[in-house]
């Protein structure tokens, strides 16, 4: 039970991540951008674990997409001069 909170927790997480992301139109400074990136990311690793445990193979892998999608899009923010 305690699992199943941390990973509703964590899915909220990217929620409002990806809140605060659209409320800004997605001009982020560099802090909010890798701040929400972290949402994001706790989010999705949260709903992979979820997918895996209930065996929806095919929505967990897209969760894994987005993640390194994510991850990759934070490497370029974070490689970027600003």
């Amino acid at each position: 039970m305690i699992l199943l909170g941390a990973l509703w927790a964590a899915m909220l997480l990217m929620v409002i991540a990806w809140g605060y992301m659209q409320i800004k139109g997605g001009f982020l400074v560099r802090r909010e951008y890798f701040l929400c990136s972290f949402g994001l990311m706790a989010g999705q690793v949260a709903a992979t674990i979820e997918c895996l445990e209930k065996e929806a193979w095919g929505t967990g892998i897209l969760q894994l997409y987005f993640f390194v999608a994510t991850g990759i899009g934070a490497l370029v923010r974070y490689r970027a001069k600003a």
